[in-house]
């Protein structure tokens, strides 16, 4: 068993037993993928009721949204400028609700920290004068 398993394995057991479920990737990007489901204060998971409607019939489905987290896994807790363009991309996209980078100190506690990016800023374009609607 190699060092680097022992490792995600240590992981995995700690987002377990913080109510995730999680999925471990082999030779992927991000290395795990755990969810689970929004809850209130009681503990019970929220349900979105949505409607779709497709030419003359309606449809109803009751969904339960939930919390995405992508998983790096890297000892020294520095991710590359390629793995870091990848994670800040998902974050953009929507793709996760957060990134994390887990590591391991230096008393070899697991470490995690959170991946953020900032908003670019917008340019401002220049003022255009306003049109009149073609139905007045």
């Amino acid at each position: 068993m190699s060092k680097e398993s022992n490792f995600h394995r240590s992981v995995v057991r700690h987002l377990k037993n913080m109510g995730f479920s999680c999925m471990v990737q082999s030779k992927s990007f991000p290395d795990i993928v755990a969810w689970k489901p929004f809850t209130d204060d009681a503990g019970r998971s929220l349900v979105v009721n949505t409607q779709i409607n497709l030419a003359e019939d309606s449809y109803s489905k009751l969904v339960i949204p939930f919390f995405i987290t992508l998983i790096k896994c890297k000892e020294s807790g520095k991710l590359t400028t390629k793995e870091k363009s990848t994670a800040i991309g998902l974050l953009e996209e929507n793709r996760c609700n957060s990134f994390i980078v887990a590591s391991r100190d230096k008393k070899k506690k697991l470490d995690f920290n959170e991946l953020t990016f900032n908003t670019p800023r917008r340019r401002k374009s220049k003022r255009e004068k306003p049109t009149i609607p073609s139905y007045i």
